[in-house]
C-alpha cells in the first residue's frame, strides 16, 4: 500500500554554527524575534530521498507541483536506484526548475540522503517526503499558515490515508492531534 500525505515539516537551523561559534542572541539570551517570522510566501524546501521508486515518483511529484503553494524547491536525492527512478527525476527536472536532482555515487541510505538534502535546502521550512507520498492541494499552504500563526512551533505533521495501487482508501492514520 501507499501512504497519502505522511510528511514531517520542520524548521531549518536559522543560524548555522561554524567553527564552534555560538549563534547570535539578544541581550536577554534569546534569538531575535524577527528570525522566527514566517512570511506567507516563505520558501519551503521539500527533501525527497529516492530508492527504486519509479512507479510512485510521477504521482508524488505531480501532487507537489500542482499544490496551491508555489514557492517551493524539491531536492530529490537518488540513492543509486536500480530502476528508472533517476531518469524519471531528471525528466521532471527538465519540466520544472524547482526540482533539483542529484544522485549518490554509491548507496548511502536514508539518513545520509536526508542530511544531504538539508544541507542543500535554501528554505527555512523543511518538508520531508517519501516518493510514495502524495500531498493534498492545500496541505503545504495550511502548514505554512500554521507556522505563521504559531511562531514558537518547531515541527508539524499530518494525518494520512493509506491507499492501495488503485488509490482506494484502505484506512486513516490516528496520529496525535495535540502536543504533550
Amino acid at each position: 500500500y501507499e501512504t497519502y500525505c505522511v510528511t514531517f515539516f520542520t524548521w531549518k537551523a536559522i543560524y548555522p554554527v561554524s567553527q564552534g561559534e555560538p549563534a547570535p542572541r539578544t541581550s536577554a539570551g534569546k534569538y531575535p524575534k524577527e528570525q522566527y517570522m514566517i512570511t506567507p510566501s516563505e520558501l519551503v524546501s521539500i527533501i525527497m530521498p529516492v530508492l527504486n521508486a519509479e512507479e510512485s515518483i510521477p504521482s508524488s511529484l505531480e501532487s507537489i507541483f500542482t499544490s496551491s503553494y508555489k514557492n517551493i524547491e524539491v531536492i530529490a536525492i537518488d540513492d543509486l536506484s536500480k530502476d528508472r527512478s533517476f531518469a524519471i527525476l531528471k525528466e521532471f527536472g527538465r519540466k520544472d526548475k524547482r526540482l533539483k536532482v542529484s544522485r549518490n555515487k554509491k548507496r548511502y541510505g536514508l539518513s545520509v540522503c536526508l542530511n544531504r538534502g538539508v544541507k542543500k535546502a535554501r528554505g527555512r521550512l523543511i518538508l520531508f517526503m517519501s516518493p510514495e507520498d502524495v500531498v493534498t492541494t492545500n496541505k503545504i499552504t495550511k502548514q505554512v499558515a500554521f507556522f505563521k500563526e504559531h511562531p514558537k512551533a518547531v515541527a508539524v505533521g499530518t494525518q494520512c490515508y493509506f491507499l492501495d495501487e488503485s488509490n482506494k482508501r484502505l484506512g486513516k492514520s490516528s496520529l496525535p492531534t495535540t502536543h504533550a
